[in-house]
């Protein structure tokens, strides 16, 4: 079920942090459409 952009810009962080740990993709409502926070499937780079 998609979360409103409110409650996204209430807590992004804590939101991010959520998708990048479970990996399951977030869907955002706004305006009539969905869009998804997909986190990339790719190995940690170390810089």
């Amino acid at each position: 079920m998609p979360i409103s952009a409110t409650k996204l810009r209430q807590d992004l962080y804590n939101i991010l942090d959520q998708v990048i740990e479970t990996g399951v993709p977030l869907e955002i409502a706004r305006k009539g459409h969905i869009v998804k926070i997909v986190p990339e499937n790719r190995k940690h780079v170390f810089r």
